[in-house]
């Protein structure tokens, strides 16, 4: 799980706590500070020296997302990757029923499920559908929850860097 980070502070801890929550916990989360200004910093500084499976990256120049979602996979060492942002709350079973569903099909390579909108003041605004794979082409469908093999960003060579804002449906 990569999470890049750049001033992200508000929710910062509970994103990481939540990934840290996880009921699966054979994972990495790698955190990219890509330059961050705020409190971001200290916050994931000490998310590292708490738990060994957090590694900590830090640019000292802005690179934007897709730079530091590559430079995180790229130190990543496990078969899946996804990767989440500093205001991304993941339910506890999130990894756990991600992975069963690749491990139950090795012929998929992603799983994704729908997800709850929240405010900031914790409300449900509602759960976001995502839409089937054949719609892939009209519209990124597949949401803030997912997992996919690292062969996929292998094949792919990563996220592009000049389509930033839309990294994801590129990829």
């Amino acid at each position: 799980m990569v999470m890049p980070v750049h001033n992200g502070a508000r929710w910062l801890e509970e994103a990481i706590d939540s990934v840290l929550g996880q009921d699966f916990a054979d994972f990495e989360l790698i955190l990219v500070d890509d330059a961050s200004t705020d409190a971001s910093t200290a916050i994931m500084a000490a998310a590292a020296a708490r738990d060994p499976r957090v590694p900590l990256h830090r640019f000292d120049t802005n690179t934007g997302l897709p730079a530091a979602l590559n430079h995180g996979f790229a130190h990543a060492r496990g078969e899946f990757h996804s990767w989440t942002s500093d205001d991304n709350l993941l339910r506890p079973a999130m990894l756990s029923r991600l992975v069963a569903t690749l491990d139950a099909d090795p012929s998929a390579d992603i799983a994704h499920a729908d997800f709850m909108l929240v405010d900031e003041q914790g409300r449900n605004l509602g759960v976001s559908r995502v839409g089937p794979t054949d719609r892939l082409l009209y519209g990124n469908n597949v949401g803030a929850c997912f997992l996919y093999r690292a062969q996929v960003t292998a094949a792919l060579g990563g996220y592009d860097p000049r389509y930033f804002g839309v990294e994801d449906y590129d990829f």
